[in-house]
This record gives C-alpha cells, structure tokens and sequence, in this order.
C-alpha cells in the first residue's frame, strides 16, 4: 500500500469521526456545542436519550465513511470517470464526504 492510500485512510477514518462527534452540533443545534459530554451538564428532562445519541453518531459515521469509500475507489481504483456509474460515485463520495448524506437520504420524497 503506498502511503497517498494510507494517507488517504487515516485523513478519511480522522474526518469521519470528528463528523461523527459533532454532527449534532453542526447540522441540529445550528453550531452550539452539544455532545455526549457536554450534555450531562443539562437538565436531565431536556437531555436526549442514549438511543439517540447512538443513532447520530452511527449513522452519521456510516454516511461518511462510505462518502471516503467512494472517493478512495474513484480515486485509486478507477483512475477517471468514465460512465454514469462513476458519476454516481462521485456524488456519493461528495454528499458522504461533506456529511449530508444521511440527511439526504431521509429528507427526499419521491414525489
């Protein structure tokens, strides 16, 4: 494995989990700091449950993680985009990589 892969990886697997951590605090709170943490100190009525908690930082990663994945295949894999399935890709990996796509993938309607 060179190392741009590896770099690659490590800057991938970095990006994804501070997206994890802080998606809530990005994309629900509207930049206030809100994490696992930071969030013991609330009122317990108004702290979110565990569940939810797991599910933003899971979902969140996964969204992510496959954005890197399919910037690392069209990357290092293929080389170029060459047909409509590698353009494909290419949204994916920057819908995944930007993280919004987990909140694509639940607020589109087919209408």
């Amino acid at each position: 494995m060179t190392c741009c892969k590896v770099a690659f990886i490590v800057v991938g697997t970095a990006f994804s989990l501070f997206y994890a951590w802080y998606a809530v605090t990005i994309h629900v709170t509207n930049g206030k700091l809100v994490t696992v943490s930071t969030e013991r100190h609330v009122h317990l009525l108004d702290r979110h449950h565990w569940s939810w908690w797991a599910h933003q930082f899971w979902f969140n990663l996964g969204g992510s993680v496959i954005g890197w994945a399919s910037g690392y295949y069209l990357i290092f894999c293929r080389g170029r985009i060459e047909n409509l399935v590698d353009v494909f890709f290419l949204l994916v990996a920057m819908v995944g990589i930007f993280g919004i796509l987990p909140w694509r993938l639940f607020n589109t309607a087919i209408k």
